[in-house]
């Protein structure tokens, strides 16, 4: 009889074990027929959708309980399963991807965790196997549909299949590195990731104090101010030195530390501490975490595989990467398109190079900038080089400029197509870089290139005009080489429009980012030049009034 008592009270000992999550390795078989009653209850519950759940989330989680040999996915009858330890302990980190607890029901999950009874099960079963499906979807295609929160982002988001999810969720006694895979592989996201759980904790310390106004601080300069900008460097590690922390001196490692800062924050590099400098150190550090988040959320609605060649470019960095894999291999400067004709978040696949493109102008631009010019002036598009013709077809008339009644031409009317010839002051270049896309974006060559110069470069009217074009040609054709650079010279010196269509295509990317990892791996910021994180903070207020601080 003591036996039998001691027996069952270590029993109970390792269940209690089990349910606290300090153990989990134990091999317990659930009875069967307890499990097919907690089954019966947990479809009669499936009936109705569970609220919150989307459509195809609820349609994949009663599939997967109706079909014949389904199991429980957390617990079996002497405690929770592995799967829903880690599930739990995941949950408990959520902040690490930039989201937080609330959505998941953690307190709800929580109350039911510790109790054994048949309805705490049934009730623990569906709630984790619907915050499984919201997490997995949050983590893989964004919190936030891009499509509510961005007008001008056009790429598909990446989809998860919830049927083929649960059974592989199913079919795995450790889901900790299955859920793992399912954010944004690259590495640059992981980085951002260690970067906001650097910042969260200097939130917790207090983040840093704003740098008083006052003159521009130059090297060389003894200033109070300067006490100020070492350690607001020293909170992001862009001073390593802290020996001369109260130093008023403006020396020289305090000047490679302000330029490391500027660089990383989009800032001219000079050294010197004037209005756009402050302003920047002073944007507070939830500001900052703000940020991060947003940009982790844009990274889950990117369809990037990086897996082999590709094209990215940064709009608020203004630069354009080649990556292979997930290595950056190749940058240039880029200029794009202004405030008010914004670049869109695009992709497609690059599939030929245009040399000595034609330029056929496309109707609103002529409407907005080249018929009010031409109306002042009859020879403007004649010293242009644009010719116009009646329509669009190939054998279209070709009319005097001078003599069109524009007047008349408005958005709705306009049977005129306007073509720039090939030469050295067609706007396009020497050089087009061709991807479909039903936006007329494409990356160019430009006349204008003393605009490179510029530390802000929106100045185009969409299309994304790119430093080196003869480099990035050779660099696509893949061969960077004298000879590869020769033979691209010779086509372009013929003065002939002709085609070279890449030996495969290459995907591209046009992308926002105003927070990001560099090659070197640190931190960068940019302005929100295009206000789309303003309006994206704005739209998740709107949806989550309580959440009017945060991501």
């Amino acid at each position: 009889m003591i036996k039998v008592i001691i027996r069952h009270t270590y029993k109970s000992f390792l269940i209690g074990l089990l349910q606290d999550g300090l153990i989990y390795n134990i091999s317990v078989h659930a009875d069967q027929d307890w499990t097919q009653t907690v089954l019966g209850l947990v479809r009669a519950k499936l009936v109705t959708a569970p609220a919150g759940l989307e459509v195809g989330q609820y349609r994949a989680l009663a599939a997967y309980y109706q079909q014949p040999g389904s199991s429980l996915l957390w617990s079996g009858q002497n405690g929770r399963l592995l799967r829903a330890v880690e599930f739990r302990q995941l949950l408990q980190r959520v902040e690490a991807h930039g989201l937080d607890r609330d959505p998941y029901r953690f307190e709800r999950i929580e109350s039911y965790w510790y109790n054994t009874d048949i309805d705490s099960v049934v009730a623990l079963e569906l709630l984790l196997s619907q915050v499984l499906l919201e997490y997995a979807s949050d983590i893989h295609s964004g919190r936030y549909h891009p499509y509510e929160m961005d007008e001008d982002w056009f790429m598909d988001v990446p989809k998860l299949d919830f049927a083929q999810f649960l059974l592989d969720i199913s079919g795995q006694t450790s889901i900790n590195e299955f859920l793992h895979q399912l954010a944004p592989i690259h590495k640059i996201y992981r980085e951002m990731q260690n970067y906001l759980g650097r910042y969260l904790s200097l939130a917790e310390l207090g983040g840093w104090t704003a740098i008083e106004k006052g003159p521009t601080l130059r090297p060389g300069m003894q200033h109070a101010h300067v006490v100020q900008v070492r350690q607001r460097l020293v909170a992001t590690g862009d001073l390593t030195d802290t020996t001369q922390l109260n130093s008023s001196f403006y020396d020289e490692a305090l000047i490679t530390a302000v330029k490391h800062y500027q660089k990383r924050n989009g800032l001219k590099t000079d050294g010197l501490i004037g209005k756009d400098t402050r302003a920047a150190m002073n944007v507070p550090v939830d500001q900052r975490i703000g940020q991060i988040r947003l940009n982790l959320e844009r990274w889950r609605w990117l369809p990037l595989e990086f897996k082999g060649h590709s094209l990215v470019v940064n709009m608020t960095g203004y630069m354009l990467y080649g990556v292979r894999d997930q290595d950056i291999v190749m940058e240039m400067p880029v200029i794009i398109g202004k405030a008010y004709r914004s670049t869109p978040s695009i992709n497609n696949k690059m599939s030929y190079i245009e040399m000595n493109p034609y330029w056929n102008v496309p109707t609103s631009i002529a409407l907005k900038d080249l018929i009010p010019r031409q109306m002042r002036d009859p020879e403007y598009l004649g010293n242009k080089n644009i010719r116009v013709f009646r329509g669009w077809h190939a054998d279209a008339e070709e009319l005097d400029p001078a003599e069109v009644d524009w007047s008349r031409v408005n958005k709705n009317y306009f049977p005129y197509r306007l073509r720039q010839d090939p030469g050295p002051d067609n706007s396009l270049g020497r050089i087009k870089f061709m991807f479909p896309n039903e936006y007329s974006i494409y990356l160019h060559d430009t006349p204008n290139r003393e605009l490179f110069n510029q530390n802000d470069r929106a100045f185009s009217s969409g299309c994304i005009r790119v430093q080196d074009p003869m480099f990035l040609a050779t660099y696509l054709l893949g061969d960077t080489s004298e000879a590869g650079q020769a033979r691209i010279e010779s086509l372009l010196a013929t003065g002939e429009t002709q085609a070279l269509l890449l030996s495969e295509k290459i995907p591209i990317y046009l992308v926002y980012m105003t927070a990001w990892v560099d090659r070197a791996g640190y931190l960068n910021f940019r302005r929100d030049i295009y206000g789309r994180d303003q309006r994206m903070l704005n739209r998740i207020c709107q949806k989550r009034p309580e959440k009017c601080d945060e991501v």
